[in-house]
């Protein structure tokens, strides 16, 4: 009978101001609010699970360590599941849930492969099989992340963003600043989010809604695009996909021109839109430039959004 085992620990780390943070967790789910402490708190969740007694699994957990190193501007901690306890009827997984100070440069890993699907170390065939979660909150500065499987959710968070995902959700909410999102096959969600914003996916489909942006742009290779959002005066937008669908909301007193490019799609309005045989729209004073594009999906320019099929 598989038997699952666990170790709690916890660790305090001091952090000065300006300090980089960089967390590397390849076994499980890694989530960090903020507290207003100047140091670092680590809830460590050991587990392990498999054909084992509970004697043999504390041993093993024992050589589970999270590792700290420091340079002078910068502390990297890792979670390490050393080669010598892995069997291939053991699953071992470790939970970070982690308390740091507001303004921190965060660098996170979850990566379990690389882009070509190969493992980044032979010895990790025991977690890439799970879709763990990253969640970052409550969050000022810069955050650099990449995630193979995981889902990244991210709330309230104000500076810059660059997320890139494999095949895991990317949801962000009530996030401010400059936003880069990559996501090779899984969807990407945007709710209540300002500023720059760069979206880009290749098989995943892109949501948003009630976003305030000046520059937007969303690239989708085969997903589609749904898109809820006030054009600003002299905001530029930019919405493209291959093979998939681009629904856009925007309220009819917006003031911008629409150019509609598609190859072999057709182009829908709803009203009080009216779209005829011109390939470009101009609402209010057309102080915005909006275009969307579409390669064989449809176009639908919408007052209200329309249930899908």
């Amino acid at each position: 009978m598989k038997e699952a085992f666990k170790q709690i620990e916890e660790k305090i780390i001091p952090i000065a101001t300006g300090t980089r943070l960089t967390i590397k967790n390849l076994y499980g789910s890694t989530k960090l609010k903020t507290w207003n402490r100047q140091e670092i708190k680590f809830a460590i969740t050991k587990a392990v699970q498999g054909e084992i007694t509970q004697t043999e699994a504390e041993q093993k957990l024992k050589h589970v360590t999270l590792t700290e190193k420091r340079t002078e501007d910068e502390i990297i901690v890792e979670t390490l599941v050393p080669s010598f306890i892995v069997k291939s009827d053991l699953k071992f997984t470790v939970d970070l849930d982690i308390l740091a100070p507001p303004y921190v440069n965060l660098a996170i890993d979850t990566g379990l492969q690389k882009l070509n699907g190969s493992r980044k170390e032979g010895s990790i065939e025991i977690s890439y099989k799970e879709r763990f979660t990253t969640e970052i909150s409550n969050m000022k500065g810069n955050l650099n992340i990449f995630s193979g499987p995981a889902n990244i959710e991210i709330k309230n968070f104000e500076g810059k963003i660059t997320a890139h995902s494999l095949s895991g959700t990317v949801k962000l909410k009530n996030c401010a600043g400059e936003l880069y999102i990559q996501d090779e096959s899984g969807n990407i969600y945007l709710n209540e989010c300002s500023g720059y914003i760069n979206l880009k996916t290749r098989s995943g489909n892109v949501f948003i809604s009630d976003v305030e942006a000046l520059n937007l742009n969303i690239t989708a290779s085969s997903g589609n695009i749904k898109a809820e959002f006030t054009p600003l005066s002299d905001g530029n937008y930019h919405l493209a996909t291959s093979s998939g669908w681009a629904k856009l909301k925007i309220p009819f007193h917006s003031s911008c021109y629409i150019k509609f490019e598609t190859i072999c799609g057709k182009i829908f309005s709803e009203q009080p839109f009216e779209v005829g045989e011109e390939t470009i729209l101009k609402l209010g004073n057309g102080e915005g430039n909006l275009v969307i594009k579409t390669g064989s999906g449809d176009i639908y320019l919408l007052h209200g959004f329309m249930e899908e099929d």
